[in-house]
């Protein structure tokens, strides 16, 4: 397929807004706790899996009522300029949406179709309000990649046949990385709410990636733990391409700091026997703890839901880890995850106390009223990924609107199009989680950061995901909300 060009006036527009409503954005504090309640977990309406060939419409059946008003937090010069620019366009867009909802990141994939249909929701009444009333719709494709790559190949496959190109996710950087050739070479737009690993910090490619880079993920929790009171650290990782990136960085500025990391312990992703690891962990963990003391050692865990086993396993065979001085310290890829306080794991992950840090942004009433909904369709804790979610159906809608100049108003979509003006369109964006500004590799240039913990639930055996503090990059300081039991 040969790249097209974008015309010349839809570049200076975007480009006007980039600078106007993009320059010096700086967004810092984390969301406001939200406790989950304890009803039972809704549905997400009528959004369900479907097989790589069928489209649907999302909807927000069972959810609380969107808060359209809220709208105004998304920059509204950015929508009247992308409904100026669509002019006389009329058709059915399908914005394609790659969730795991089966495998070790499914916490996050199901409350991700949730925000990514309120998006669609949103953008469709928002739609009713422009010229382009009764002519457009968006819809979405969700589909279940889970975290495979000939499974998402295929998935892509089919967008391709289809005339799908632009996609929220993969979500994890490991399949992100595995695909971004065929997306590549095939121009479908690929943007990530939760790919975060440094390898995939590429100029010019077709990921776009809205949450920062684990570059400043790295440097926030060494910052954690050294002000946690430690002074050797154990790093336990899963060995692909977001675990080992993050653990090394995390490593590197510990050591910085004036810490040692005593042990660095890979892990295969494939696997579900950690005893040998955990065997290794108990060793180095002992060892360190003779050396300097308990409250000065931690053990640092790079996981995804798996992290569930890792304790589990823990619990059974070296149960003296479960009672470590400092709480156990994690990472985005377990913060907020449901299936880490559900009743099967909920009594032995609390045990853990873990503490995992997440990209954390500025609240707003558009965040407060996506959480809100959120609350009511799954019960869950919302936070920076699944608020980034229903950010980029947005850029992807405006993206599609943008570029349709090109295709002579016709229900088509430009990947090259779409590609070329999307960092313009997110340096004019502001939407739940504050302006998208991306750097030169089509990530996002700022980052602060909150940290979830897991607390006991107010019945024996139940836990459940708190705020518990959040992290300033500018300072690179720690201040908690609620301070972790064995943090002094």
């Amino acid at each position: 397929m040969r790249r097209k060009g974008v015309s010349t006036p839809v570049v200076a527009v975007l480009f006007i807004i980039g600078i106007l409503v993009g320059a010096g954005a700086i967004y810092g504090l984390g969301i406001s706790p939200v406790t989950p309640s304890t009803t039972t977990v809704a549905g997400v309406g009528t959004t369900s899996t479907t097989t790589a060939s069928t489209t649907i419409v999302s909807t927000e059946t069972g959810t609380a009522a969107p808060c359209f008003s809220c709208l105004g937090g998304i920059n509204n010069t950015m929508l009247i300029g992308a409904a100026q620019a669509a002019g006389n366009l009329t058709g059915t867009f399908t914005i394609g949406d790659m969730q795991d909802l089966t495998s070790t990141l499914a916490g996050q994939g199901h409350d991700d179709v949730a925000t990514s249909g309120f998006a669609i929701s949103d953008i469709n009444a928002w739609i009713q309000t422009t010229p382009l009333a009764g002519k457009v719709t968006f819809q979405q494709s969700i589909q279940d990649y889970k975290q495979d790559t000939p499974t998402t190949l295929s998935i892509l496959n089919s967008f391709l046949t289809q005339g799908i190109y632009i996609t929220v996710g993969p979500l994890n950087s490991g399949t992100a990385l595995a695909v971004l050739p065929f997306a590549n070479q095939n121009h479908i737009v690929m943007i990530s709410p939760s790919s975060t690993s440094p390898l995939a910090a590429i100029p010019g490619d077709y990921l776009f990636r809205t949450p920062p880079s684990d570059n400043f993920q790295g440097t926030a929790d060494a910052n954690e733990l050294w002000q946690a009171g430690a002074t050797q650290a154990v790093i336990l990782y899963r060995n692909d391409g977001y675990g080992q990136p993050l653990a090394n960085l995390t490593g590197a500025a510990f050591t910085a700091l004036g810490g040692k990391v005593v042990a660095m312990i890979p892990y295969d992703p494939t696997t579900s026997n950690y005893v040998p690891v955990l065997g290794q962990l108990d060793s180095a963990y002992k060892s360190a703890v003779g050396a300097v003391g308990a409250a000065h050692v931690a053990i640092y865990v790079v996981s995804y839901d798996e992290f569930d086993e890792i304790a589990t396993q823990a619990s059974t065979n070296y149960p003296d880890l479960l009672s470590s001085t400092l709480p156990w310290f994690g990472t985005d890829g377990q913060g907020d995850e449901a299936p880490l306080v559900n009743s099967t794991f909920a009594s032995v992950d609390a045990q853990t106390r873990l503490v995992s840090s997440f990209p954390g942004f500025a609240g707003s009433p558009l965040a407060s009223s996506i959480c809100a909904r959120q609350l009511a369709a799954r019960s869950t804790l919302c936070d920076g990924y699944t608020l980034g979610t229903y950010d980029d159906v947005w850029l992807a809608a405006l993206a599609i609107l943008y570029c349709a100049p090109q295709t002579h108003y016709k229900a088509v979509q430009d990947g090259p199009c779409m590609q070329a003006v999307l960092p313009a369109i997110a340096a004019g964006f502001f939407g739940s989680t504050g302006v998208t500004v991306l750097n030169t590799a089509g990530d996002r240039l700022y980052a602060s950061y909150q940290f979830f913990c897991i607390v006991p639930g107010s019945t024996s055996g139940t836990a459940q995901w708190i705020v518990c503090g959040t992290y300033n990059g500018a300072t690179e300081t720690v201040t908690w909300i609620v301070k972790p039991q064995g943090i002094p």
